[in-house]
């Protein structure tokens, strides 16, 4: 069958009579400088409104390139054109005519519909799927080797990335509207919030959650095509006869007029930007089968603004986080009262040292206070016939040995006072015997004496 390709600019019509279908051809940005149609014959070049003859490649193309030129990933890099293969490894390049493979690779077959981009002249690849599982990982181009290798990222991974739309600006990847593959099963679970990737520090950031009224709209990512101009994605869905633009920087996106024929853009399509206008490569929606039609649209007119696309958080996440942490706080203040209070209660009585944890001090200066304290920590109390004991000698009244003891207990309570604001015992009548007195811990005080060795 004979098929006729056809350029829109607004109203002028050119074209020329090639076999071609819509998936061999492949529209390529050519350096800014005019857009190339690739082919297994050869390439044409659209400069000013004209399309140039073909020029064969200089070359037979490679043994490995069995795939339609519709199916390759092109990216511009130092000047360059380089294709890469579907499923992944295998890398081209256009250079003085030719069309060369350039790679040392091989066919991985594992990194189907992938995010390719350019960055400080490196090519990489991110997400896609293969072998019933997702991609959640980014790989480089070495170009002197032609090989490829697995780049560590850390911070909030998004997991696999199946689908969606990416946006480069300065040194951040912007990700949204993607979706992770859960693996050996390949159903998509959509994710809902965007994700920034840094690509010096390749590190991940996981932002706000995307507005929902936009989620319903861009649902199914092969419901839709999207494109990256300058600072803002597009989107095209022909299902909801929608598009939408989203600018990054001022975090707004807005929804477009269906009478500009954006909306009629396919997730089949080939969809790129050249300078100032947007050109993609279809079938007709009436008309020729065989007519492929390859239009350019102005993608900066006809849009109303919607609201922030994406929220740091949304009201509910606010409200049920600011309870959480308020309830967490609570807590913790309440531990750390617990703490402090049993700490300071808890006393510890070691070489003549008494500690509470914050605070010490020596007794040994003071005559029997450490027996004393020694005696507390045992059975809690001591009586006054056997705090008297300690005292007793032969040698003194005990008129004597009763001023030795009160004088250890007003010099005990004394020293304790004033380092630790508090007094450790008091004096009560002992119950098994109302005539005799006894020497006790206060409620809630205690006392651990670690024996020496």
């Amino acid at each position: 069958m004979r098929f006729i390709f056809i350029i829109y600019f607004i109203g002028l019509n050119i074209s020329f009579g090639q076999n071609f279908h819509k998936d061999s051809i492949l529209l390529v940005n050519y350096k800014d400088s005019a857009v190339g149609i690739f082919s297994r014959e050869g390439v044409r070049f659209l400069i000013n409104n004209k399309i140039s003859k073909l020029k064969k490649y200089k070359s037979e193309l490679d043994p490995s390139f069995d795939r339609p030129f519709s199916a390759l990933k092109a990216i511009s890099l130092k000047n360059e054109i380089y294709f890469i293969y579907p499923g992944g490894g295998i890398v081209y390049k256009y250079v003085n005519g030719s069309f060369n493979r350039v790679d040392s690779s091989y066919k991985f077959n594992n990194s189907y519909e992938p995010k390719i981009f350019a960055y400080q002249e490196n090519i990489y690849s991110l997400g896609g799927y293969g072998f019933w599982t997702g991609i959640d990982y980014l790989t480089k181009y070495n170009e002197v080797l032609g090989t490829w290798t697995i780049v560590e990222t850390s911070g909030d991974k998004p997991g696999s990335i199946l689908g969606g739309a990416f946006e480069i600006i300065d040194n951040e990847l912007w990700l949204t509207n993607f979706s992770n593959m859960i693996t050996n099963s390949q159903t998509l679970k959509n994710i809902t919030n965007v994700y920034t990737l840094n690509l010096d520090t390749k590190v991940w950031v996981k932002k706000g959650v995307i507005n929902n009224n936009f989620l319903k709209l861009f649902k199914n990512y092969k419901s839709y095509n999207s494109i990256s101009i300058r600072d803002s994605l597009y989107f095209f869905s022909p299902t909801n006869s929608l598009t939408a633009k989203l600018h990054i920087p001022t975090n707004k996106v807005y929804l477009g007029n269906t009478d500009n024929k954006l909306s009629n853009i396919s997730y089949l399509d080939q969809l790129i930007s050249f300078r100032d206008s947007l050109l993609y490569v279809t079938y007709p929606v009436q008309g020729e089968l065989g007519t492929v039609r390859v239009i350019s649209l102005d993608p900066y007119s006809g849009f109303n603004n919607l609201e922030s696309f994406y929220f740091q958080r949304n009201n509910a996440v606010v409200i049920f986080n600011g309870v959480l942490l308020l309830a967490a706080f609570i807590v913790i203040i309440f531990l750390v009262l617990f703490f402090l209070r049993s700490r300071r209660n808890n006393y510890s009585l070691d070489r003549g040292v008494l500690s509470n944890g914050f605070k010490k001090v020596n007794i040994d200066g003071i005559e029997g206070a450490s027996f004393f304290l020694e005696e507390l920590s045992k059975n809690k109390f001591i009586s006054n016939n056997d705090l008297l004991a300690f005292f007793s000698d032969e040698s003194i009244t005990m008129d004597m040995v009763t001023k030795r003891k009160n004088k250890m207990l007003l010099s005990l309570e004394v020293l304790l006072s004033d380092h630790f604001k508090t007094i450790l015992f008091e004096r009560v009548r002992d119950p098994r015997d109302y005539r005799q007195a006894i020497f006790k811990l206060r409620k809630g005080k205690s006392i651990t004496h670690y024996l020496n060795d």
